[in-house]
């Protein structure tokens, strides 16, 4: 018959984090035999935390500089728009050849 220790079972690790902790330093040890193990427990920076929050919701600001990138990038896109047109109308004035189909076609 096969039966469970019941006092194993439903036990946890005691202090985990310095079990965790000598290991950490007893490979270190082993690998950098002249040096010194030194922990790192830095705290986590609140006001790091707190950048990643306002730069995340940064895009949602209007201000006069993006509007006027946006115009910038908007006049852009209607030059290639119109020399595209251009381009287009240019080359459906001239009669199609048989050789036409082998031409390369410039895309943007």
């Amino acid at each position: 018959m096969i039966s469970l220790n019941p006092n194993f079972v439903g036990t946890i690790e005691e202090n985990a984090a310095a079990k965790n902790k000598a290991d950490r330093k007893l490979e270190w040890e082993a690998n950098h035999p002249n040096e010194k193990f030194v922990e790192n427990n830095k705290p986590k920076d609140p006001q790091r935390t707190i950048a990643r929050k306002l730069r995340r919701r940064q895009p949602n600001v209007v201000d006069e500089k993006r509007e006027q990138l946006r115009q910038q990038l908007a006049d852009v896109q209607a030059n290639k728009d119109r020399k595209r047109k251009l381009e287009e109308a240019a080359e459906k004035e001239q009669p199609r050849t048989a050789l036409d189909r082998f031409k390369r076609v410039k895309r943007d």
